[in-house]
């Protein structure tokens, strides 16, 4: 692990240059830029991309985004049609793989493709592999939050259960080794029951194996539940 302080002021307006690729942002925003970001790396990188995206949609200095959380959002908006495949996506988890992602959404082949490769290039998420077999991962835990908060809770709710049903069926050996994953997504479906004992699968199966902390933190889930 590496601890990252935030960044001085030359350092953070260099880093916003390096972000920022199709656009060169003059002095008046860097320094904008620096001011909003107070040296956090991740909001500097972020912002800095809003930046130039909202000065070539001709926007003005009103318009950018204050705090972290909108600066996400503003670029998940950006995603237009593509945003609902980033917000099921999210649903689903930091990390995902395509044919899970594209059961949950029913959606045509060419569109999840085209949407996820959208979002890609949005530099929201990360691909690994070649479809059908790609996995993708949320660039940070902070966007993935973005996108997963930006749904109603009635939708993410039907979402998670669409993703149990999934585990408990076609995927079943994705939920058999983590259990842990299952049970998150009953319990964040609303399904008490199973949820809990689901969590206390995951328990078990961590205490088997000596991995006590973990198995201690899943049975206070199941306790909960």
């Amino acid at each position: 692990h590496l601890t990252l302080a935030r960044l001085n002021g030359r350092h953070a307006r260099e880093m916003a240059r390096l972000a920022v690729t199709r656009a060169v942002l003059d002095d008046r925003t860097l320094d904008l830029v620096v001011e909003r970001t107070d040296g956090v790396p991740l909001f500097v990188e972020e912002l800095a991309r809003v930046v130039a995206e909202t000065n070539d949609a001709g926007g003005s200095e009103q318009q950018i985004p204050a705090t972290l959380a909108e600066s996400l959002m503003a670029r998940i908006d950006r995603l237009g049609a593509a945003k609902e495949i980033a917000q099921i996506a999210a649903v689903v988890g930091r990390g995902f793989s395509y044919d899970l992602l594209r059961e949950i959404a029913g959606k045509p082949d060419e569109e999840v493709r085209a949407a996820l490769d959208r979002v890609v290039n949005a530099d929201l998420i990360l691909a690994t592999g070649t479809l059908p077999e790609a996995t993708y991962l949320f660039k940070h835990v902070m966007v993935r939050d973005t996108a997963y908060g930006s749904l109603l809770k009635s939708r993410r709710r039907k979402l998670h259960r669409a993703v149990a049903r999934a585990l408990t069926g076609k995927f079943s050996q994705q939920a058999e080794s983590e259990p842990a994953l299952l049970a998150y997504h009953l319990t964040e479906a609303g399904d008490g029951d199973r949820g809990a004992a689901a969590w206390q699968k995951a328990a078990d199966r961590s205490a088997a194996r000596g991995a006590f902390a973990e198995a201690a933190s899943h049975y206070s889930r199941a306790l909960e539940v």
